[in-house]
């Protein structure tokens, strides 16, 4: 944690003046400027991966966030140098950030239902080199809608429909888009099959956190995980399983039947695995996937 942050938090939480919102109302955007004209934010992300952040995004308790599945993330990115990150369910973009500041070698494609939050995805890893971030929008399930195409169509639908949402506004506000919600129909349905047809062709890493649909995400990139066989560190909701049929039972039984052994890391509201193919990955070079657009 940098000295300036370190020090504006524990005044925050200082005894009367923890609730006086009016006073923080007033110091919050000079405070702001002043970490950015320094680099911004500079952070221990579950106290093992450093990355910077604009300050806007400093006062969440990054530190002790999700530290068991931060700390094998880490760990894997930090090895596989030059790997391909998909975050599934990247929200405000943590996950992506601490992947990009491992690595300048490495590509991160973050995929969001909901556009504000991969407006806020892109702001939380601006400070990140190289522009290795993109962004896809949509729904990540087991069935593709007709406009999904490959990867770089998604990457350009979604720089058009950010283009759109800023001119109206709607990126203004985050959200949960789950895909059992009703107002949906308009957001682009995904697989990873459909987006990626032909192997990647260097190491690749799934984490996945959409709320209870990890099984239909699975069976939507049955091909892509036989071709690249991903590393995968799952957010498991038990209690929102049920809702499309499915059980923790239900998912364990899906990576065990293609070589996966599972780790469970830990449970909050949710739980953690990691789910490691008993097989490294053996990357079919010849047909690789063209990622170029990445650069």
């Amino acid at each position: 944690m940098s000295r300036l942050r370190g020090v504006a938090r524990y005044i925050r939480h200082l005894p009367g003046l923890e609730r006086a919102e009016w006073l923080w109302s007033m110091v919050r955007a000079p405070y702001h400027a002043a970490v950015n004209v320094t680099g911004g934010a500079r952070i221990r992300v579950g106290g093992i991966a450093w990355i910077t952040i604009p300050a806007e995004f400093g006062g969440g308790s990054w530190e002790t966030f999700e530290c068991e599945a931060i700390s094998q993330f880490f760990r894997w990115v930090a090895v596989h140098d030059a790997a391909l990150v998909l975050d599934i369910g990247c929200s405000h973009g943590l996950y992506s950030a601490v992947a990009l500041f491992a690595s300048p070698r490495l590509d991160v494609v973050a995929f969001d239902a909901d556009i504000a939050s991969l407006v806020q995805a892109r702001r939380f890893c601006a400070r990140a080199d190289g522009g290795r971030l993109r962004l896809v929008w949509g729904l990540v399930g087991e069935r593709a809608s007709g406009e999904s195409g490959p990867i770089e169509a998604a990457v350009e639908r979604t720089r058009a429909a950010l283009a759109q949402s800023r001119a109206t506004g709607e990126w203004e506000t985050t959200r949960y888009v789950c895909i059992e919600a009703t107002d949906v129909g308009a957001v682009p349905r995904l697989t990873l099959d459909a987006l990626f047809p032909v192997p990647i062709g260097r190491p690749v890493v799934i984490k996945c956190d959409i709320e209870g649909a990890e099984l239909l995400m699975l069976q939507g990139a049955t091909e892509f995980i036989a071709k690249n066989r991903p590393a995968m560190l799952l957010s498991v909701h038990p209690p929102v399983l049920p809702l499309h049929g499915h059980s923790t039972e239900a998912v364990a039984r899906f990576l065990a039947d293609r070589g996966y052994e599972v780790t469970h890391l830990t449970s909050d509201h949710e739980e953690h695995w990691w789910c490691a193919h008993s097989r490294a990955a053996a990357p079919d070079l010849t047909s690789a996937v063209d990622l170029k657009f990445l650069s």
